[in-house]
């Protein structure tokens, strides 16, 4: 578990606290100054220091057992971290009589908005672009942030994983694009003393200019996964990616999938799509169940009355996470690609244009809305379908 590296002059501190079923608590302690009190009958002078606690309602796991469990540590302590930081802030203005700074009323995203809507410049696409692109991450990787953050909450640790974050949701260079705006608008809240540290200081985002599509596994790569297990693998990861693999499933929905999504007697998996879900009437996705996706997702565990427990079908760290095992994964299957999570679904899609699947079926089952009239072709789209999955998914043994 990481250490909560912290200096000797820092007020209030960070501390831990074991409870009872073994966790450890994150709160503050705050160093209030002292009293000096004198014994009225020996003149003995005693110091008594004042100290206040708050809890963060954070909490960590002292021997994380799976990624899972260390991702939730991390983002805990970089969290904890971040409103340590701003009391202290607080407690150093009012020892001064004033604010240390002007701190607005209005929060990060508040302020990025305002600055977006008087940015006038040609990029103004690339800026909006950049808020997006942090408001979405913030709201995957720190839900706790995802309705308030204040401008000296983000820490360096927010800010690399917000790079990583790029790195694997944008192309070619559209990850070093964003974050070149998103400091420049950093850039402003220091110049005009909104925060007191730049924490993009130092830190880049490189690009590989020689990878700029995402890479398709061949029918040799993708069985040289299947036939590569080693011993700490994430099985989580690999069912889950090999599902990826035959269905074309995003990983957001693959992470989400619960077995109330499985109808075992039909043979289907039903569900919403995350990304179009509320905004398009084909977000509604099925998916045929074959012999290899049935193996991948594996039987549901029952509860004593012998009913089906709705949990995760994959139980999955984050896209940073995954990504990270994918190319441990990868290098010991011998690939040399740069192997990310939307691999998978660009491999599906791949393999049905090189079956000459029809354009129309091939939007469906990834659930794309781009062609028209597509309700017309709904009957034979199903069927289409079900062939089209079960070529794919029947092409390898597992």
């Amino acid at each position: 578990m990481r250490t909560l590296e912290q200096r000797s002059t820092d007020n209030p501190k960070l501390k831990t606290k074991i409870l009872s079923d073994g966790r450890k608590s994150l709160y503050l302690e705050y160093y209030l100054g002292y009293n000096k009190i004198i014994d009225p009958e020996t003149e003995e002078v005693r110091i008594v220091k004042n100290r206040r606690k708050k809890t963060l309602h954070l909490y960590l796991y002292p021997k994380p057992q799976n990624p899972i469990q260390r991702e939730e540590n991390r983002k805990n302590i970089a969290i904890a971290k971040s409103i340590r930081a701003e009391e202290e802030l607080k407690m150093k203005g009012d020892q001064l009589g004033r604010k240390l700074i002007d701190t607005p009323k209005k929060d990060f995203f508040e302020l990025f908005q305002e600055y977006n809507m008087r940015y006038d410049k040609k990029d103004y696409r690339m800026m909006t672009g950049a808020f997006n692109r942090f408001k979405h991450f913030i709201e995957e990787e720190y839900p706790t942030f995802k309705n308030h953050i204040m401008p000296d909450q983000l820490t360096r640790e927010i800010i690399e994983e917000f790079v990583s974050y790029l790195q694997s949701h944008s192309k070619g260079e559209g990850a070093s694009n964003y974050y070149q705006h998103f400091k420049k608008f950093i850039k402003h809240l220091c110049d005009n003393e909104f925060m007191r540290k730049n924490p993009c200081k130092g830190i880049t985002c490189k690009v590989d200019k020689t990878v700029l599509r995402k890479p398709v596994l061949s029918d040799e790569e993708i069985n040289a996964l299947i036939h590569t297990e080693y011993k700490e693998q994430n099985l989580d990861i690999r069912r889950a990616f090999l599902f990826s693999i035959f269905t074309g499933v995003r990983f957001c929905d693959v992470k989400d999938l619960k077995y109330s999504n499985v109808d075992f007697s039909n043979e289907w998996i039903l569900f919403e799509q995350n990304k179009t879900k509320g905004h398009s009437n084909t977000s509604s996705v099925t998916i045929n169940i074959t012999p290899n996706i049935l193996q991948l997702i594996g039987k549901p565990k029952r509860d004593g009355e012998n009913h089906i427990i709705d949990e995760n079908i994959f139980k999955l760290p984050s896209y940073e996470a995954c990504n990270k095992s994918l190319k441990r994964w990868s290098k010991k299957a011998g690939i040399t690609k740069n192997i990310t999570w939307h691999c998978a679904r660009h491999t599906f899609a791949t393999i049905l244009v090189r079956q000459n699947v029809n354009p129309v079926d091939i939007s469906s089952m990834l659930g794309h809305s781009g062609l028209k009239y597509i309700t017309r072709y709904t009957r034979s789209v199903n069927e289409n379908k079900k062939i089209a999955i079960e070529n794919v998914s029947n092409k390898f043994q597992l």
